[in-house]
This record gives C-alpha cells, structure tokens and sequence, in this order.
C-alpha cells in the first residue's frame, strides 16, 4: 500500500536573500490514486491546523501539490491572496483552460513549474506570473524577455549546492530555494485520537436536528468521538464564550455553546477527518450556509437559520456520503428547507440558486438588480467567507 507522503515547507529567498515565501510540496509525487487525498491532508494540516499566520506570516504560501487536485474547486482552499497555487511540470496533469481561467477570477496567483527544454503556450504563459525551474539546470532568460518585461519572475527550486546557486543567479533567476540555503520543514498531518464509532455520525446529526432535542442523546453519541468531546469543552471554557468560573462536563459545555453554534461545530470539528478532502467541501457548505443566512436577513418572510440549513445542507449528502433522499428521510428538516433542497422552489430555493450561480460566476447581474445588488452578493459573501474562516480556526 502506498504511504502518505510527509509535506515540506522550505523558504524561498530574492535575489538580495530576503526571505520571501514558503513551498509546501511533498516528499514524494502522490499517486493518481491518492493525490486528491494528500493534497487534500496537506491544504488542511497547513491551513486550517497550522495555520497561514503561524506558518507563513505575513508571506505569500506556495501550494507545489501536484494538478489532479485543481480539478475541484470544493477543494481550493480560502484566502487566495495568501496563497500561489504552482502548476505541476507535465501537461497532461495541468488543469484545462477553463479551470485556470476560474482559478485567476477567483484571485488566486498561479506559477507553473517548468520542463527542460519546454516552450509553453503562450496563452499558459499569460496566466501565470512565475516560473519555477530546476536549479540544476540553466534557463536561457532571452527566451521569456517580454513576459519577464511584464511582470513575470523565475524561480530556482532544488538548489542542493553553492554551484547550482551560482549558476542560478547567472541564469538571471529571481528568487531562490534549496536545501543549500536552508533545511526545509517536515510537516506530518497525523490526527490520533480524532476518529470515533463511524455508525453513529448520522445519528447525531439526525438528533441535532430534530425538534425535540435531547441533550442526552447528544451527549451520548459525543462521548464516542473523544476529539470532538475534548475539543466541545475547551471551546465553552474558550474567551470566545465568558469563560466560566468552575469547570464544566459535556453536558453544561453543550449548554454554554448552544444548539447552534453546536451544529455547525460538530460538522466543522467531525465530517472532514474520516476523508481528509471532505474538509473543503465542509468549508464550500459553511460558505454556502452562512451566505444565505446574510442574504436572508433583510427580509421578513425568509427565516435565516432556514437560509442557513438550506445553504449546509444543500452539500451534506457529499459531506455524508449518502444520497439525498436518503438523508432528508433520516434528518428532520422543515418543509421549506426540505422543497429547496429537491426541487429548488419557494423563497429558500430561490435563495439557494442565486448562491449557487454566484458560486460559479454566473451569476446575472440584471436579472436581480431590483432585490439584490452585486455589491451586497459580494457582501454577503464575503462576511460568509470571514465566518467560516473564524469557526475552522476554532479547531
């Protein structure tokens, strides 16, 4: 069985040896079979686990995870200002025009590593504004003149020695990386202990649900996941609530937090550990959620908490990993949320489509200038996108 590859991060150096970037790139190329996993792992450990702050500072992540991943955009990861997503080498694992075209419109900067001897499109060319090339080798800086003219910098990976440096800076690269300027860090997006009885999963969110809740019910699925019932009692004795002044158990910690701010910790802290890639697919459907919720709330007739269970739940069968019909006859919803999850109907439905086409870019700006300007679609999204960042960090 092929293991999961450990990630690297090294820094990346200017030309005056400023330290201006990290590479995160793994030990060993992934596997098709499991690319989409590791690459999944490795965003959620760096992102989410670690984080952008602690890792990297106020300097920009290189992403260096392979293609195949890039291929889904559940699995693109939030704050693309801070990030550089690095194409791989070969062609035939680079995403299609369309992917990259989505990838620059949604503000994310793109590099491409760079064969031997390869000339690539230019209209690829266009699209990214570095190159990331073997430092053992020399590219002939004449060849990229006017896309360099234009913005464009080189990149010299994998320099292992003083000679391979020099023959870098003479190539004219721009920035630096290697372990002949500094070791880079092992990072091991290991979980023990954050995995429980996997039967009981849709139960409690069944239970969560449910009109009538019963804490007991909760607190007895929790107790079978010792992640999230450490993680649930750390956070009510957190400053995100008034920190109590004696100890609390399960049960009061369920108290202090909530129904729903529980709903979507539980969601946040369990979906995303069974399968490492559900984690973004968990973020697009707290956006999704969150979103609606925002866009609901100037208006008396759209419950927001419906909004938000509609725009959750409109990606729960994946986050499951079940169909739909099954999980609305499992799960107690309300009718309204329940018609805008099937058919797209009713004040919810319509709410959930103009989400979804905003999510794709698609979205008509014309056909809603009356209810909803673009700017407060923006808006909303925003503000989701600012929330679900906050709650992710809570783990």
């Amino acid at each position: 069985m092929h293991q999961p590859s450990h990630i690297l991060v090294e820094p990346v150096f200017d030309d005056e040896w400023t330290h201006v970037a990290e590479r995160a790139f793994f030990t060993t190329d992934a596997t098709s079979e499991d690319q989409l996993t590791q690459s999944a792992r490795a965003c959620c450990h760096l992102l989410y686990e670690t984080g952008l702050d602690r890792l990297v500072g106020n300097r920009l992540l290189w992403l260096d995870l392979g293609g195949e991943w890039l291929a889904y955009p559940e699995l693109w990861p939030a704050q693309p200002d801070r990030l550089r997503i690095i194409l791989p080498a070969e062609p035939s694992k680079r995403p299609g025009t369309r992917t990259i075209q989505r990838l620059r419109s949604e503000g994310y900067r793109l590099g491409m590593h760079l064969a031997e001897d390869e000339s690539p499109d230019p209209e690829l060319l266009d699209a990214v504004d570095l190159l990331l090339v073997d430092g053992r080798w020399s590219l002939v800086p004449e060849a990229y003149l006017s896309w360099r003219q234009s913005g464009g910098r080189v990149a010299a990976c994998g320099i292992d020695s003083l000679s391979e440096l020099n023959a870098s800076r003479e190539a004219s690269c721009d920035l630096f990386s290697g372990r002949c300027l500094e070791q880079p860090v092992t990072h091991a997006p290991v979980h023990p202990g954050r995995h429980g009885n996997p039967n009981i999963k849709l139960r409690l969110f069944s239970e969560l649900y449910r009109v009538d809740v019963s804490l007991e019910s909760i607190e007895r699925y929790i107790i079978q996941y010792p992640y999230l019932h450490a993680s649930i009692i750390k956070l009510a004795h957190s400053s995100y609530f008034q920190p109590p002044s004696q100890p609390l158990g399960l049960r009061q910690a369920i108290m202090v937090i909530g129904l729903r701010e529980l709903r979507v910790l539980v969601a946040t802290l369990l979906l995303a550990y069974d399968t490492p890639r559900l984690v973004f697919t968990l973020r697009q459907a707290l956006v999704r959620g969150f979103m609606c919720r925002a866009l609901a709330r100037p208006f008396a007739s759209l419950e927001a908490e419906h909004a938000f269970s509609t725009g959750f739940f409109s990606l729960m069968d994946r986050l499951l990993q079940i169909d739909q019909q099954t999980l609305l006859m499992e799960i107690p919803l309300h009718d309204d949320i329940v018609r805008a999850l099937r058919e797209r109907r009713g004040e919810q439905g319509a709410l959930l489509t103009l989400v979804e086409e905003y999510e794709t870019l698609q979205a008509d700006a014309e056909a809603h200038a009356d209810q909803l300007a673009m700017d407060q679609l923006r808006g909303a999204y925003l503000e989701a996108v600012a929330q679900t960042q906050a709650l992710m960090a809570l783990r």
